[in-house]
């Protein structure tokens, strides 16, 4: 990891607003993605210029989905970000040994 998890954590927040940031669940991807690598992003598909942390948002934890949420991809050496919108988490955010939550204002169910 080129960027500290607080760090990441530090950018994600920054790219959210406050209404966002008081009731979200921030999920990190643990895989470095690699520079043109093809991220699918519901029925969208975006090949990453940098090798990036993929950081998934729920932005409303306490619905079922097809809501609001994003993806926060960060370039793993410069920090710079690109929030994109999606409506349905990654396919294996369930998965613990790959996403692991680091941030979570959203109260507990």
């Amino acid at each position: 990891m080129t960027l500290p998890r607080d760090e990441l954590v530090r950018i994600v927040l920054g790219a959210l607003s406050p209404a966002e940031r008081s009731n979200c669940v921030v999920m990190l991807d643990s895989r470095l993605r690699r520079r043109g690598e093809v991220l699918r992003l519901g029925a969208r598909q975006l090949t990453l210029p940098a090798d990036s942390f993929d950081v998934f948002v729920d932005l409303m934890p306490q619905a079922n989905w097809g809501h609001a949420a994003a993806h926060v991809l960060i370039d793993a050496n410069s920090g710079l970000y690109r929030r994109e919108e999606v409506s349905f988490p990654p396919e294996d955010v369930d998965t613990p040994e790959l996403f692991v939550e680091i941030f979570r204002s959203a109260p507990r169910p």
